[in-house]
C-alpha cells in the first residue's frame, strides 16, 4: 500500500507588527500679531486697574548716644595787677636811654684801644688802663639807680600806696653798677693778655656792647625799682610783699620759695629781694 504523504508542517503565524508610537499632537499654532497685541493691552488694563502699592523699608535707626553734659564755665577769677608788666613799663624807658649811653661810650673805648693795640711797637705788650675805661662806662650808667628808684615809687600807686614815700636810696642800684665796671675792665685785662690783642679785644668790646652792658644796666634798673616800690607800699602801711616768679630762678631770689617780708627790711633768711644777681628778672608786689 502506498505509503501516506508525510503532514506539512504548518505555516508560521506572522509576527504581529509592532504598534506605532503615537503620533504627537501638533503644537499649537502661534498666535496671531492681532491676538498678541489684543492679550498685552488686556494685561496692561487689568495691571492698571490694580493699584500698586511701593514697599518703602524705613531706614535701620541707630539710637545717638546721649550728648555729654558740659561743664559749668568757671567763674572769672579777679585779675590783680601784673607785678612784671608794672614794672617794665616803668622801668623800660629809663633802662633804653642808659643801654643807649653806655653803647656810645663803649664805642668811643673801643676805637681809642684797637688804636693803641695797632701803634705798638713789634713785640711790645698792650696795657690799656682798664680803671679808667671802667671809670668811663661807671659814670653814664651811674644816674639809671636814682631814676629807677622813683619810677618804682611812682608804681606802688598801682597797688594803692597812698602815701609819698620819702626818698629811698639807690645804694644797691650803685652797687651793680660798679660791679659792672669791675666786671668790663675783667674782660678787656684778659684781651690784653690774649696772643692776639686786637682780635681778643674786638671780641670783648663787641659782647659788651650788644648783650652785657644792657644785661647789667637791667639788672641795676630792677633793683633801684624795688627799693623805691618797696620804701613807698611801707610808707602807705603795707607791710607784707612777696616775690613774683618770672624766668630763671635760684635759691638766693625769695620769688623762688614765696617767702613773704616786711619791704621796709630785707627777705629773712640771707635771701636777696630781686633782683638777687645779674640773671635774675623776679619782681615785688604786696602780698594779699
Amino acid at each position: 500500500a502506498p505509503e501516506p504523504e508525510p503532514e506539512s508542517a504548518p505555516e508560521p503565524e506572522p509576527e504581529p507588527e509592532p504598534e506605532s508610537a503615537p503620533e504627537p499632537e501638533p503644537d499649537p499654532e502661534p498666535a496671531s500679531d492681532a491676538d498678541e497685541v489684543g492679550g498685552l493691552f488686556e494685561r496692561l488694563r487689568r495691571t492698571d486697574e490694580i493699584p500698586v502699592v511701593e514697599v518703602v523699608s524705613e531706614p535701620e535707626t541707630k539710637p545717638e548716644p546721649a550728648p555729654e553734659p558740659e561743664p559749668e564755665p568757671e567763674p572769672p577769677r579777679p585779675r590783680g595787677p601784673d607785678a612784671v608788666e608794672i614794672r617794665e613799663q616803668a622801668v623800660l624807658p629809663v633802662l633804653n636811654a642808659h643801654v643807649r649811653e653806655a653803647r656810645r661810650v663803649l664805642m668811643e673805648i673801643q676805637n681809642d684801644a684797637l688804636d693803641q693795640v695797632r701803634t705798638l711797637r713789634k713785640g711790645a705788650r698792650w696795657e690799656p688802663d682798664t680803671a679808667a675805661m671802667a671809670a668811663a662806662l661807671t659814670a653814664v650808667a651811674a644816674p639809671i639807680g636814682a631814676e629807677a628808684v622813683e619810677a618804682g615809687a611812682a608804681a606802688a600807686a598801682v597797688y594803692g600806696a597812698t602815701t609819698a614815700a620819702e626818698a629811698a636810696s639807690d645804694a644797691r642800684a650803685r652797687g651793680v653798677v660798679d660791679d659792672m665796671g669791675a666786671a668790663f675792665a675783667a674782660s678787656v685785662e684778659k684781651a690784653a693778655r690774649a696772643d692776639d690783642p686786637a682780635a681778643a679785644a674786638g671780641r670783648a668790646f663787641r659782647g659788651w656792647r650788644n648783650d652785657e652792658a644792657a644785661r647789667w644796666l637791667r639788672t641795676a634798673a630792677y633793683a633801684g625799682y624795688h627799693d623805691g616800690l618797696g620804701a613807698a607800699l611801707s610808707a602807705s602801711g603795707i607791710t607784707e610783699v612777696v616775690g613774683v616768679r618770672h624766668g630763671r630762678l635760684c635759691n638766693v631770689c625769695p620769688a623762688a620759695a614765696g617767702v613773704v617780708w616786711d619791704p621796709a627790711g630785707s627777705p629773712p633768711g640771707g635771701l636777696e629781694a630781686p633782683p638777687a644777681g645779674p640773671d635774675c628778672t623776679c619782681a615785688v608786689q604786696p602780698h594779699t
